[in-house]
């Protein structure tokens, strides 16, 4: 630690936690440190994942109440449905009534069924209790009907976010500039600057990776490596191309940006995955259409 402020190396570490600039834990094999990005992409990527987590609880449990609603709205039908007292007719006043042996025990019953629907209707025990064990999980440790519905719901969802995942894997490349689309030049040294930041559109593609592009507003022809460009994003409700990624190929509609986090929600329109709403997408894999 010659020509430093700090005596030791401890002290540096210890200077790093007291200012934040890292996570500093005193272990048994000696310091830990973890470094904390303060660069405001990262923040803002945390703070998008943080607002999305507790805005997946929020729908989750929206969904729990709607389905609840369902199971009471289920079960009034059914009480509906059940058999009820009616009065007697009689075509013929003159004729003899036949009792039938059974007549009690059925009178017995359906008292008890007229008397349960008083209870459920009056907030009885018996009501209570059902939508009570419909809420809560059962003694036995299975799920209640809720639970179990929220379950499958919750494994078909993350079943479909793998697949998507395993598909967006796969189908991104290292190459991704491809004819039709707009794309911006990054590249101070072309044409001495003249042509920095300038929009150009994408003619022909050679070797994946090398782009033949006429300028916009001069008609300039180039032939630039795709690491001399990026792609440029168009305003909401524009159509663009997905050239990475899952639907890469494929047109899509741009539904909204975020600019904290660059990332994109778009709608594919065309390809298998026609209709899928994708919510985060990044820049670099969506482009202008050089024809919108």
């Amino acid at each position: 630690m010659n020509a430093t402020q700090w005596d030791t190396l401890g002290s540096f570490v210890q200077y790093l936690g007291r200012t934040g600039k890292c996570v500093v834990d005193e272990t048994d094999k000696g310091w830990h440190l973890q470094f904390v990005d303060r660069d405001p992409r990262a923040v803002a990527r945390r703070q998008e994942l943080e607002r999305k987590r507790k805005a997946e609880l929020d729908h989750d449990e929206r969904h729990r109440r709607f389905l609840e609603r369902q199971l009471e709205v289920a079960a009034g039908k059914a009480a509906d449905s059940q058999q009820r007292p009616t009065k007697l007719l009689r075509a013929d006043a003159g004729e003899k009534i036949k009792m039938a042996i059974g007549a009690k025990a059925s009178a017995k019953k359906e008292a008890a069924l007229a008397g349960g629907e008083k209870a459920a209707a009056f907030g009885g025990a018996d009501g209570s209790a059902e939508q009570q064990q419909r809420r809560e999980p059962r003694e036995d440790g299975k799920p209640s009907a809720v639970d179990a519905i929220m379950q499958e719901e919750e494994r078909r969802r993350q079943q479909r976010r793998r697949r998507l995942e395993d598909e967006a894997r796969r189908q991104r490349k290292e190459n991704w500039v491809a004819p039709g689309i707009v794309v911006k030049v990054t590249n101070k040294k072309v044409g001495d600057g003249r042509y920095y930041k300038r929009k150009a559109a994408v003619k022909q593609v050679e070797d994946k990776f090398c782009a033949t592009v006429e300028l916009l507003d001069s008609g300039d022809v180039l032939r630039l490596d795709q690491d001399d460009l990026e792609t440029v994003i168009p305003k909401p409700g524009r159509m663009v191309k997905v050239v990475n990624g899952l639907g890469r190929g494929c047109v899509a509609k741009l539904l909204d940006i975020s600019v904290d986090d660059y990332c994109a929600r778009i709608r594919i329109d065309s390809g298998s995955h026609k209709g899928e709403v994708l919510d985060r997408v990044e820049y670099e894999d969506i482009c202008r259409l050089a024809d919108e």
